[in-house]
């Protein structure tokens, strides 16, 4: 599935410590983040872990984040 959705003015939002930008792409992506840990992992409580750290990973370095292809998700 190709995302078909430009992150980038949303990004450039977060970077700018917008939680509210930041929570929008968290819904955008937190299903196929979700569904490539449970790929990695046995259980799903798991998963939810590991989709937790990503996304707080993603805000703590949001600074030197930068997209591909308007994209979050190759990061």
């Amino acid at each position: 599935m190709k995302n078909d959705q430009d992150d980038g003015p949303l990004w450039a939002r977060a970077q700018r410590d917008e939680g509210a930008a930041f929570a929008e792409l968290f819904d955008r992506h937190r299903a196929r983040v979700y569904r490539r840990a449970l790929s990695l992992v046995d259980e799903h409580h798991d998963a939810d872990d590991v989709t937790a750290a990503v996304f707080y990973e993603l805000w703590r370095k949001r600074r030197s984040v930068t997209l591909v292809a308007d994209s979050l998700l190759p990061w």
